[in-house]
């Protein structure tokens, strides 16, 4: 390991190391935890290694081998965003892509419980450390998908504090993971915002439903349409568009 649990910049001891070990196989242990290996990322996603040399997840890693799409957006929904967001990711499910959301409230829970439901494969992408699952609420959601139909993936180390700042982490891991991004709906201060950014910063697919890209209310979708974001007006058009991606 490189330091995760280090309190200071000296260098650390024998001794020191072998401490840090220990303790953090005793946390991979108590939370059911593994690292992700270093060369499972080096050939595949060498860019990804290089960020993120340090991932815990817990269920099944080869999930991540396969083409992976992230379905993301606002906390708080509307009727007809949640509606969307289950669409969306029903058609995905059913072409064989992996879902990738980042297991908040809102449009990511829906997008898990629907591949859930429709029995494919979902990815969850923590901006908290592996054992501690934000919202709460969602504990459920998250043990379903690790011992059913996925994996739960995280950047941060055992004992970093939750705050604001792990989360765009967070959004550009999802994004390095997946082979494209489709927002469903996001006001005008919404991470996703950042997501959206570093989608098209590592030269991946990002989609915007047209709702959301024609909203009068917003202002950000479209400088990203300007800078190459596609809009989405139908199902038949989002096969279409995410079809290259299957290979």
């Amino acid at each position: 390991m490189t330091g995760e649990f280090a309190k200071t910049t000296s260098t650390p001891s024998a001794h020191d190391s072998s401490h840090e070990s220990d303790g953090l196989q005793q946390y991979l242990q108590k939370w059911g935890a593994t690292l992700v290996p270093s060369e499972f990322f080096q050939s595949s996603l060498p860019s990804l290694h290089a960020q993120f040399p340090t991932l815990f997840y817990k269920g099944d890693l080869q999930i991540l081998e396969r083409p992976a799409i992230s379905v993301v957006g606002t906390r708080n929904p509307t009727p007809e965003g949640a509606i969307r967001a289950k669409r969306v990711t029903a058609i995905l499910v059913e072409m064989g892509f992996v879902i990738v959301s980042g297991l908040a409230k809102g449009i990511d829970t829906v997008a898990h419980r629907t591949a859930l439901e429709m029995g494919g494969l979902t990815a969850a992408i923590l901006g908290t450390p592996i054992h501690k699952i934000y919202p709460a609420e969602n504990r459920g959601l998250a043990k379903e998908i690790e011992t059913k139909a996925g994996i739960i993936l995280s950047a941060a180390a055992p004992h970093e504090e939750t705050g604001r700042y792990l989360f765009p982490r967070r959004n550009r891991l999802m994004a390095m993971l997946s082979r494209a991004t489709i927002i469903i709906e996001a006001g005008e201060t919404s991470g996703v915002i950042h997501q959206a950014a570093e989608c098209q910063r590592q030269q991946r697919l990002l989609l915007l439903l047209k709702s959301l890209a024609e909203n009068p209310q917003l202002s950000w979708p479209a400088g990203f349409v300007k800078s190459g974001a596609i809009v989405v007006d139908s199902p038949e058009d989002l096969r279409a568009r995410v079809t290259p991606c299957l290979t």
